[in-house]
């Protein structure tokens, strides 16, 4: 299941906050997730970070959630979008192993080393 887009008129995130990206023009998921991630833990407003919040808990349910991570833990990243990443998959690990496919087990195994 795809994941609804979150509305890009709340997601504006600030210039002061380190992700100054607009949520409108991202192109992947990875993106998206690492915007909202800013948006959570930044100031915008509670309705912001509440759907920002919503949106990331659905995101860490889809099969996304198992390669994204990955990308957010790229240098460049602000430390809270890779605590997000590194969160995600420990999640991922804990809850879904058992559903993951030997063939996908293997090829996470390989890129956690």
């Amino acid at each position: 299941m795809p994941l609804r887009a979150l509305d890009s008129s709340i997601l504006l995130i600030p210039a002061g906050l380190r992700c100054s990206l607009r949520f409108a023009d991202m192109a992947s998921t990875a993106e998206q997730v690492a915007a909202a991630v800013c948006v959570l833990y930044g100031p915008p407003s509670v309705a912001a970070q509440a759907q920002a919040n919503a949106w990331l808990t659905a995101f860490q349910g889809s099969a996304e959630a198992w390669q994204v991570p990955f990308e957010l833990l790229a240098p460049g990243h602000p430390g809270e979008v890779q605590f997000f990443g590194v969160t995600v998959l420990v999640r991922k690990v804990r809850s879904e192993w058992v559903r993951l496919e030997a063939g996908n087990r293997q090829a996470l195994s390989q890129a956690i080393r």
